[in-house]
C-alpha cells in the first residue's frame, strides 16, 4: 500500500493534502452541508492540521499523508459501499486518520501528541469529538492493524 500511494504522489502534480483530501472523500458519501457550516475546503483542512503539528518541524513529514491515505484506504474497504455520513463525517475521519497515523509513527519519541493538543490547535473539534473520532477509527481498523509494511 506505501508504495501504491507513494507512485500516486510522485506521479501527480498534487500535494500530500490533496491526496489524502481525494481520498477521504472517496470513503463515505455525505450529506450536503448546512448553509453555515464552519468547516473549510478539506484540502485546506489537512494543510492546517499539518502546519498545527507539535514537532519542532513546520510541518507534518510527508510519511503522516501517506499512512494517513493508507488507513482511510482501509476504512472504505471495511464501510458498507451504501454507508452514508453527515456533512462533516469527512473531515472527521480525515482528522482521525492523521491523528493515528501521528500517534504511530511518532510513539517512543518525546512528542506531545495529544488529542488535546489538537483541540487546541485546530479550533474545529472539540477533545472529546477527536477521541471518539479516533476510537471509532480504530474500531473499525482494529482487524486490519495500524502497521504499515511494504506486502
Amino acid at each position: 500500500h506505501v508504495y501504491l500511494f507513494a507512485s500516486l504522489v510522485i506521479a501527480c502534480s498534487c500535494s500530500h493534502a490533496d491526496l489524502v483530501a481525494d481520498i477521504a472523500m472517496s470513503v463515505i458519501k455525505c450529506g450536503p452541508a448546512p448553509p453555515f457550516a464552519s468547516l473549510p475546503a478539506m484540502a485546506y483542512f489537512l494543510s492546517s492540521l499539518a502546519t498545527a503539528t507539535p514537532l519542532p518541524c513546520t510541518s507534518l513529514p510527508p510519511v503522516i499523508f501517506l499512512a494517513s491515505a493508507v488507513y482511510l484506504t482501509r476504512l472504505k474497504t471495511r464501510l458498507p459501499q451504501n454507508a452514508t455520513g453527515k456533512w462533516c463525517t469527512v473531515h472527521r475521519i480525515a482528522m482521525a486518520a492523521l491523528v493515528v497515523a501521528c500517534k504511530y509513527f511518532f510513539r517512543g519519541f518525546n512528542v506531545p501528541m495529544s488529542n488535546r493538543h489538537w483541540a487546541r490547535k485546530t479550533h474545529y473539534f472539540k477533545v472529546q469529538e477527536i477521541n471518539l473520532m479516533e476510537r471509532e477509527l480504530l474500531a473499525y481498523l482494529v482487524c486490519v492493524f495500524t502497521s504499515i509494511d511494504s506486502g
